[in-house]
Protein backbone atom coordinates (compact mmCIF):
# COMPACT_ATOMS: atom_id res chain seq x y z
CA UNK A 1 0.00 0.00 0.00
CA UNK A 2 2.84 2.28 0.95
CA UNK A 3 4.12 1.67 -2.66
CA UNK A 4 1.02 3.13 -4.17
CA UNK A 5 0.59 5.94 -2.54
CA UNK A 6 4.56 6.72 -3.15
CA UNK A 7 4.23 5.98 -6.84
CA UNK A 8 1.03 8.75 -6.95
CA UNK A 9 2.29 10.79 -5.28
CA UNK A 10 5.35 11.80 -7.28
CA UNK A 11 3.78 12.00 -10.49
CA UNK A 12 1.61 14.68 -8.92
CA UNK A 13 4.58 16.79 -7.60
CA UNK A 14 6.32 16.59 -10.84
CA UNK A 15 3.72 18.03 -12.56
CA UNK A 16 4.38 21.40 -10.96
CA UNK A 17 7.74 21.44 -11.71
CA UNK A 18 9.14 22.85 -14.69
CA UNK A 19 10.97 20.89 -17.15
CA UNK A 20 15.08 20.32 -17.52
CA UNK A 21 14.74 21.36 -21.43
CA UNK A 22 12.82 24.89 -20.55
CA UNK A 23 15.52 25.48 -17.91
CA UNK A 24 18.21 25.27 -19.97
CA UNK A 25 17.05 27.31 -23.04
CA UNK A 26 16.57 29.77 -20.35
CA UNK A 27 19.95 29.62 -19.28
CA UNK A 28 20.94 29.22 -22.94
CA UNK A 29 19.55 32.59 -23.69
CA UNK A 30 20.68 34.05 -21.31
CA UNK A 31 24.39 33.07 -22.01
CA UNK A 32 24.05 34.40 -25.48
CA UNK A 33 22.69 37.64 -24.25
CA UNK A 34 25.58 38.51 -21.81
CA UNK A 35 28.09 36.94 -25.02
CA UNK A 36 26.24 40.00 -27.07
CA UNK A 37 27.68 42.44 -24.47
CA UNK A 38 31.31 40.64 -23.51
CA UNK A 39 32.97 43.78 -25.09
CA UNK A 40 30.78 46.24 -22.66
CA UNK A 41 32.22 43.67 -19.90
CA UNK A 42 35.55 43.67 -20.70
CA UNK A 43 35.25 48.25 -21.50
CA UNK A 44 33.65 48.41 -17.33
CA UNK A 45 36.27 46.04 -16.41
CA UNK A 46 39.14 47.70 -18.23
CA UNK A 47 38.08 50.95 -17.18
CA UNK A 48 37.45 50.49 -13.59
CA UNK A 49 40.95 48.71 -13.34
CA UNK A 50 43.15 51.11 -15.16
CA UNK A 51 45.82 52.12 -12.17
CA UNK A 52 45.96 47.60 -11.55
CA UNK A 53 46.61 47.33 -14.97
CA UNK A 54 49.18 50.38 -15.23
CA UNK A 55 51.06 48.39 -12.51
CA UNK A 56 51.27 45.28 -14.54
CA UNK A 57 53.22 47.19 -17.00
CA UNK A 58 52.06 44.63 -19.95
CA UNK A 59 49.10 45.63 -21.68
CA UNK A 60 48.50 41.83 -23.50
CA UNK A 61 48.38 40.20 -20.08
CA UNK A 62 46.43 43.15 -18.32
CA UNK A 63 44.21 42.27 -22.02
CA UNK A 64 43.79 38.99 -21.27
CA UNK A 65 43.26 38.87 -17.66
CA UNK A 66 40.53 41.54 -17.72
CA UNK A 67 38.55 39.10 -21.06
CA UNK A 68 39.13 36.33 -18.69
CA UNK A 69 38.00 37.62 -15.90
CA UNK A 70 34.40 38.82 -17.83
CA UNK A 71 34.28 35.06 -19.02
CA UNK A 72 34.33 33.76 -16.06
CA UNK A 73 31.71 36.37 -14.74
CA UNK A 74 29.46 35.28 -17.58
CA UNK A 75 29.95 31.30 -16.44
CA UNK A 76 29.52 32.28 -12.64
CA UNK A 77 25.98 33.56 -13.74
CA UNK A 78 25.13 31.01 -15.37
CA UNK A 79 25.95 28.77 -12.41
CA UNK A 80 24.10 31.29 -10.33
CA UNK A 81 20.60 31.20 -12.00
CA UNK A 82 21.44 27.28 -12.42
CA UNK A 83 21.11 27.32 -8.64
CA UNK A 84 17.95 29.77 -8.45
CA UNK A 85 16.58 27.24 -10.93
CA UNK A 86 17.44 24.11 -8.42
CA UNK A 87 15.66 26.23 -5.88
CA UNK A 88 13.08 26.77 -8.10
CA UNK A 89 12.24 23.53 -8.73
CA UNK A 90 12.25 22.26 -4.88
CA UNK A 91 9.72 24.74 -4.70
CA UNK A 92 7.29 24.41 -7.36
CA UNK A 93 7.40 20.55 -6.26
CA UNK A 94 6.43 21.85 -2.64
CA UNK A 95 4.21 24.70 -3.22
CA UNK A 96 3.28 25.71 -7.19
CA UNK A 97 0.46 25.18 -8.72
CA UNK A 98 0.42 22.25 -11.63
CA UNK A 99 2.72 23.29 -14.63
CA UNK A 100 1.65 24.10 -18.02
CA UNK A 101 2.75 21.87 -20.98
CA UNK A 102 3.22 18.23 -20.73
CA UNK A 103 6.40 17.06 -21.80
CA UNK A 104 7.97 20.73 -21.93
CA UNK A 105 6.53 21.83 -18.87
CA UNK A 106 6.64 25.73 -17.41
CA UNK A 107 5.99 25.79 -13.84
CA UNK A 108 5.30 29.30 -11.58
CA UNK A 109 9.06 29.36 -10.96
CA UNK A 110 10.02 28.79 -13.74
CA UNK A 111 8.08 31.22 -15.44
CA UNK A 112 8.60 33.91 -12.64
CA UNK A 113 12.65 33.39 -13.06
CA UNK A 114 12.63 33.58 -17.17
CA UNK A 115 10.60 37.02 -17.49
CA UNK A 116 12.56 38.10 -14.89
CA UNK A 117 16.51 37.18 -15.84
CA UNK A 118 15.53 37.32 -19.62
CA UNK A 119 13.88 40.70 -19.33
CA UNK A 120 16.60 42.31 -17.67
CA UNK A 121 19.03 40.10 -20.26
CA UNK A 122 17.38 41.80 -23.05
CA UNK A 123 16.67 45.35 -21.26
CA UNK A 124 19.96 45.31 -21.00
CA UNK A 125 21.01 44.64 -24.43
CA UNK A 126 18.45 46.70 -25.99
CA UNK A 127 19.90 49.71 -24.24
CA UNK A 128 23.28 49.25 -24.56
CA UNK A 129 24.26 48.58 -21.16
CA UNK A 130 26.47 46.12 -19.35
CA UNK A 131 24.11 45.72 -16.90
CA UNK A 132 20.17 46.81 -15.50
CA UNK A 133 20.92 48.82 -12.40
CA UNK A 134 20.07 47.58 -9.43
CA UNK A 135 17.26 49.67 -7.79
CA UNK A 136 13.64 50.31 -6.94
CA UNK A 137 12.28 50.15 -10.53
CA UNK A 138 14.11 46.18 -10.55
CA UNK A 139 12.48 45.46 -7.30
CA UNK A 140 8.92 47.37 -8.57
CA UNK A 141 9.33 44.79 -11.64
CA UNK A 142 10.01 42.08 -9.89
CA UNK A 143 6.88 42.40 -7.22
CA UNK A 144 4.83 42.46 -10.48
CA UNK A 145 6.35 39.75 -12.21
CA UNK A 146 5.75 37.56 -8.60
CA UNK A 147 2.54 38.59 -8.22
CA UNK A 148 0.83 38.65 -11.50
CA UNK A 149 3.08 34.96 -12.94
CA UNK A 150 0.57 33.17 -10.65
CA UNK A 151 -2.41 34.09 -12.57
CA UNK A 152 -0.91 32.24 -15.47
CA UNK A 153 -2.02 28.98 -13.74
CA UNK A 154 -5.37 27.37 -13.90
CA UNK A 155 -4.67 26.13 -10.41
CA UNK A 156 -3.30 29.45 -8.72
CA UNK A 157 -6.21 31.19 -10.11
CA UNK A 158 -8.80 28.20 -9.14
CA UNK A 159 -8.43 29.26 -5.26
CA UNK A 160 -6.90 32.33 -2.53
CA UNK A 161 -4.89 29.29 -1.14
CA UNK A 162 -3.47 28.24 -4.32
CA UNK A 163 -2.86 31.63 -5.33
CA UNK A 164 -0.91 32.17 -2.27
CA UNK A 165 0.62 29.02 -2.36
CA UNK A 166 2.23 30.00 -5.74
CA UNK A 167 3.17 33.19 -4.50
CA UNK A 168 5.60 31.71 -2.45
CA UNK A 169 6.84 30.38 -5.16
CA UNK A 170 7.30 33.50 -7.47
CA UNK A 171 8.03 35.82 -4.44
CA UNK A 172 10.86 34.12 -3.40
CA UNK A 173 11.98 33.27 -7.07
CA UNK A 174 12.31 37.49 -7.97
CA UNK A 175 13.68 38.19 -4.38
CA UNK A 176 16.25 36.04 -5.06
CA UNK A 177 16.60 37.53 -8.54
CA UNK A 178 16.26 40.78 -7.80
CA UNK A 179 19.29 40.75 -4.83
CA UNK A 180 21.62 39.19 -7.23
Amino acid sequence: MTDTVQHTERPARAARTTSIGIWLLVVALTITLLVIRLPLFVAVAAESLVTETAVLGDEALSGAAITIGAGAAIALHAIGILLIAAVASVLERWFGPRALGSRLRLGAGGAALALIVLGQQIAATATGVAAVERGLPVWILGAVVALSTPLLFPDARSSARGYGRAIIVTGAIGGLLCIG
